[in-house]
């Protein structure tokens, strides 16, 4: 990645994202590319869980993913040419 002067990044060569789509990212001035979350579903699953936690409590643990959603947003870009 090629530096300006004292060593400081040009302007499109770094990409920025965040996590979780916050209020935010949707109204910042920069456009702000994030991994969104539902957290209406994290929320059940964990509701779920301490249920079956609670009515069955010998039952093995188990993982449950709740995939995230990437919101590509002007922050973000391919690399320079050359990279």
């Amino acid at each position: 990645m090629g530096a300006g002067p004292r060593g400081r990044l040009h302007p499109g060569q770094l990409s920025v994202t965040g996590y979780d789509d916050t209020r935010f990212a949707r109204l910042s001035a920069v456009d702000l590319t994030t991994a969104s979350q539902d957290t209406t579903a994290l929320g059940r699953r964990a509701v779920e869980a301490a249920v079956r936690r609670i009515e069955q409590p010998d039952l093995p643990p188990r993982r449950v993913t709740v995939e995230p959603r990437l919101i590509v947003r002007s922050s973000t870009g391919p690399p320079p040419a050359g990279r």
